[in-house]
């Protein structure tokens, strides 16, 4: 998956600029004449360009000079920044190319080489390099060609799909896209007529989708109804397209729609209506029988309402099919943290996907989904050992209610249950002297009666302690 190097088109434009100078610019008219960049975005990106240039060039051939009160200048003697252009753009060229070929579709080798200041042969190991991060993390159906011209081929519809996940990791929202006033207008324009309401933040992240789905219409690239991420389209009902889309084919219309109903972008029943329930049918059986087997017995009611976000997820899975590399590359909720808080849940899960998948096909990518459902269903505690707590002061029953209160939000992540009778518990939380005989296994703890963060810290310690205790002593498996 491609990271996000934005800094490259600053590096290169502000080169751009101080190159066409004589004197010293201030920084901060530099970000002026530039437009686009923050201030301190400019200052890091004039630091970063001056240690690499000291790297590949002698001080009497090239040297940035930043000074605190003149501004920067770049001085030039008898050297060309060709170096330092393929220096720069190397890194990044891979990220780079793939953009702007998912984008315009056809680049001609020997202008992109002249504009990047790279030769053939290196732009050919570059295009190499994109194909392979396509075959690794998202399809095997697309592919960068190499001629006089470089296009990428593949189904319309996969093409689009992946083109919005590379261009979603590499910009910080459409405003980094040109021209993106005009797809906002249209975002909103859309979810207007689907009856959607969202907040200004969810129609420019929606934007990203429109403005793909345009290119691809403006440059003449419809989709076909026969491609496969439509299969499904027959067992759905979709609003009619509007028509102030008149340059859309139905079956655009209908991909982007349903890449947002697998997204669950759209309100159930908004644009997009599942006719066909029975779709997914044993896919779905099988989940539902799996979960009971590792979990507990899922009721009629459960069912319900997990099988429309089954469908929609399983629907979105057909669309992408991408490698679990990705999805582990993806922002998300760490296996690893749930493994050390949750162990028990974490390892019900595991035993549940494997047995699940294993007769399922590629679906690497939906275990994320399956594991927030699993969530959803039982709750990351259904697995944690009861912490028992009895409750010593020498105040009100009211006052200990709130003790308890405040225990049980301060220890939230543990499952505590406060008991009445003081053998039974683990912890014995007390604001006065105890007397009673105590089992080896248990523990008191003293507290005042006001419980301070230093109380409440203690008791957190402890509910931590016995949890631990109590899963290493429980059979992780059944």
């Amino acid at each position: 998956m491609f990271i996000p190097e934005k800094s490259s088109v600053l590096q290169r434009d502000i080169l751009n600029l101080l190159d066409e100078e004589q004197d010293f610019i201030s920084m901060k008219e530099i970000t002026e004449r530039l437009k686009y960049p923050y201030f301190h975005s400019v200052k890091d990106t004039c630091h970063i360009l001056q240690e690499e240039i000291n790297k590949l060039y002698l001080p009497t051939e090239l040297e940035l000079v930043i000074s605190v009160r003149g501004g920067v200048r770049l001085r030039r003697e008898n050297a060309n920044l060709q170096k330092l252009m393929y220096h720069l753009n190397n890194q990044v060229i891979s990220h780079h190319l793939t953009l702007r070929v998912f984008e315009e579709r056809e680049l001609r080798v020997e202008d992109y080489c002249k504009e990047n200041f790279i030769s053939k042969s290196t732009l050919f190991r570059h295009v190499k390099k994109a194909n392979e991060m396509l075959h690794s993390y998202y399809s095997s159906d697309l592919k960068i060609t190499f001629s006089d011209f470089i296009k990428i081929v593949g189904p319309e519809s996969r093409l689009r799909i992946v083109f919005y996940f590379i261009l979603k990791s590499s910009v910080t929202s459409i405003k980094d896209i040109e021209n993106s006033e005009r797809y906002i207008a249209l975002s909103r324009q859309i979810l207007e007529y689907l009856h959607i309401s969202v907040i200004e933040t969810q129609v420019r992240h929606i934007a990203i989708w429109v403005y793909v789905c345009q290119v691809a219409i403006d440059k003449k690239h419809p989709v076909q109804k026969k491609e496969t991420l439509l299969e499904n389209a027959p067992a759905f009902e979709f609003v009619e397209k509007p028509d102030f889309l008149d340059s859309w084919h139905e079956s655009d219309w209908y991909l982007f729609l349903l890449f947002l109903y697998g997204q669950e972008y759209l309100p159930m029943e908004h644009g997009v209506q599942l006719k066909e329930p029975r779709l997914f049918k044993d896919k779905i059986t099988r989940w539902f029988e799996t979960f009971n087997n590792y979990f507990f017995n899922v009721t009629d009611t459960h069912k319900q309402q997990l099988t429309p976000i089954l469908q929609r997820q399983l629907q979105y899975l057909q669309m992408t099919f991408f490698s679990e590399h990705l999805w582990n590359l993806i922002e998300a909720p760490k296996s690893k943290i749930i493994q050390e808080n949750y162990p028990l849940f974490y390892q019900h899960f595991e035993d549940f996907w494997r047995d699940y998948s294993q007769d399922q096909g590629p679906i690497a990518s939906f275990k994320q989904p399956c594991f927030y459902d699993c969530v959803k269903l039982a709750g990351l505690n259904y697995f944690m050992p009861t912490v028992k707590i009895f409750i010593l002061t020498e105040t009100t029953m009211t006052i200990d209610d709130f003790i308890k209160e405040k225990i049980t939000v301060n220890c939230s992540r543990f499952k505590i249950k406060f008991v009445d009778n003081y053998q039974l518990a683990d912890l014995i939380v007390t604001s006065v002297p105890f007397c009673d005989k105590l089992s080896e296994s248990q523990e008191v703890l003293t507290i005042r009666t006001s419980l301070s963060n230093s109380d409440l810290n203690m008791i957190y310690q402890a509910a931590q302690k016995w949890t631990i205790r109590k899963n290493e002593l429980q059979p992780i498996t059944d």
